[in-house]
């Protein structure tokens, strides 16, 4: 499993693709912003076989789902819960002074336990609410790594105060899904660096006392 890692978009979303060496099939995880990285030869290459994957649907995290469903063939995949939120993109990201196209070609197909293979990669789908109500994780359990979107960032977590948004939910998302896993496992957030589970155990001030 190679992970390529960009930073897109006026508020600086961590865009990822991962792509199976053996098969040439990816995924692209929060296509946030319309930038030449989403074009790259690697991404038109994979063509239909690429997985489009938003971990919610806040407006920086999927600015650039429209253009690459154009290049890919392929639709955003999101939870039910987030078709409020991607519906309402484009005037929440106006009201940020921002400009998105709409996405159109989408489906709420995600549900907590599923399984999406990507060539021979199985990632799992897991529901974990609390930033929005239909936040959604991506877990490569053989490869120790997982996708957290705004869920719990290096020493952060994220906000709770956009519609959808609970703390005690948050905070339950993250001892049952988060925490459960070994420390060694890779964090990859929406925001600033990678971390580990168990540096986010220790360090994180948020999370303090915080038991899985």
């Amino acid at each position: 499993m190679k992970i390529k890692h960009y930073v897109v978009g006026p508020l600086q979303v961590n865009c990822y693709m991962f792509l199976c060496e053996k098969t040439g099939h990816a995924a692209i995880i929060d296509p946030g912003w319309p930038t030449e990285a989403l074009y790259e030869e690697r991404v038109v290459a994979a063509g239909k076989n690429i997985a489009s994957l938003a971990t919610h649907c806040h407006f920086d995290h999927i600015g650039g789902a429209a253009q690459l469903s154009d290049i890919t063939n392929s639709s955003l995949q999101i939870h039910p819960l987030e078709q409020s939120n991607i519906t309402d993109a484009h005037n929440h990201a106006s009201r940020w002074g921002f400009r998105i196209e709409p996405v159109s070609r989408y489906e709420c197909s995600l549900e907590h336990g599923d399984r999406i293979s990507v060539g021979q990669i199985d990632v799992e789908v897991l529901h974990t609410p609390g930033h929005s109500s239909g936040s959604t994780c991506f877990l490569v359990r053989d490869e120790g790594v997982m996708f957290t979107g705004d869920l719990i960032m290096r020493g952060g977590v994220g906000r709770t105060d956009f519609t959808g948004g609970d703390w005690q939910t948050l905070v339950t998302s993250i001892r049952d899904h988060v925490f459960s896993l070994p420390d060694s496992f890779e964090l990859y957030p929406g925001h600033g660096p990678n971390s580990t589970v168990g540096y986010e155990k220790q360090f994180n001030p948020f999370l303090r006392n915080l038991h899985a």
